[in-house]
């Protein structure tokens, strides 16, 4: 017998662990099996471990998807999406993420509308929360992240352009002022899941005033200016959505934190070599993301997942989150 078929389903969800969690190369990783645990192996068993822990794992793809989809349209889910740039033996993709409470998934492919709809489908109904892409203007319930446009409006304040900082700072009031007020409703009980005019109405003179700001910087000689109004007329519907639905989230920050561990690691793997590879990659992040999301142990999951395929049994379940 080879070693590959000699490392038990315990120690391939390891290796599978240091790759990804630890974010160690495979020869990092050969160089504390052998000195740490006394476990000789080469690279090749290594990758050969990483592959075949992929495919044991490939067909849940479904299960986590509609597991996720299903949580994002119930009452009070939101369906957090971004993604950042990712190389593919040199190519420029991206490496997409889909978040909810207790599931996320990943895939790399193109940076296009198609890719968005072939994961979610054009017929999602749930709330969908993103930057600024042009590609997610198309959901009906769609958030717009206030985070982004903040950190813009910040840096306009603090530019050497006149009107950059009269815009920003401007933008920079108005923004804290709603927040304010969306704060304050939450803190006075206010009821998740239903509709309320009262935010909407309070400020509806502003906001046509803050509308008519924005079409007037749109045509701003700074070009940061003009971005940041235009980007504020473009997705009006998107950005103010939550004056009436003031219980959902403000920021995409559930999806750039899924994806802050990965961006640490393309720096130092660069990315994938092949689709393939990609694949793996998207397969095994989206088993330790949702595992993590719901309080489970990957590496044990993993593990169970590689034993059972060996064996040709049938794969178990998804963990359930902590109190599910």
């Amino acid at each position: 017998m080879g070693e590959w078929r000699l490392i038990g389903g315990n120690l391939a969800a390891l290796i599978v662990h240091l790759r990804l969690r630890s974010r160690l190369s495979l020869r990092g990783t050969q160089e504390l099996l052998r000195e740490v645990l006394g476990i000789p192996l080469s690279v090749g068993v290594l990758q050969q471990c990483f592959e075949e822990a992929a495919a044991s794992a490939s067909p849940l793809e479904d299960a986590l998807v509609e597991g996720l989809l299903a949580e994002a349209t119930a009452d009070g889910g939101v369906l957090y999406i971004d993604e950042t740039s990712w190389k593919e033996r040199g190519e420029a993709l991206w490496l997409w993420t889909f978040v909810t409470t207790l599931s996320v998934c990943f895939y790399v492919g193109q940076r296009t509308i198609e890719m968005l709809d072939n994961v979610i489908s054009p017929h999602f109904g749930g709330w969908l929360m993103s930057d600024g892409y042009a590609a997610y203007r198309h959901h009906p319930k769609r958030l717009r992240c206030w985070a982004h446009l903040i950190r813009k409006a910040r840096g306009l304040a603090e530019s050497l352009d006149k009107d950059g900082r009269t815009f920003g700072n401007f933008t920079l009031a108005w923004l804290r002022v709603l927040q304010d007020d969306i704060y304050a409703w939450r803190a006075a009980g206010g009821t998740v899941g239903t509709q309320t005019d009262v935010i909407r109405q309070r400020h509806q003179a502003k906001l046509l005033e803050f509308r008519a700001l924005c079409l007037i910087h749109a045509v701003s000689a700074h070009d940061k200016t003009a971005a940041l109004a235009k980007e504020f007329i473009n997705d009006w519907d998107a950005i103010f959505r939550i004056l009436d639905h003031p219980w959902l989230p403000l920021t995409n920050n559930e999806a750039e934190r899924a994806l802050r561990h990965w961006v640490i690691l393309r720096k130092t793997n660069h990315g994938t070599k092949s689709a393939t590879g990609s694949r793996a990659f998207a397969m095994l992040a989206s088993i330790i993301g949702t595992c993590r999301k719901r309080g489970q142990s990957a590496l044990a999951y993993l593990a169970s997942v590689i034993t059972a395929a060996r064996a040709g049994f049938a794969l178990p379940a998804l963990p359930q989150g902590v109190g599910m």
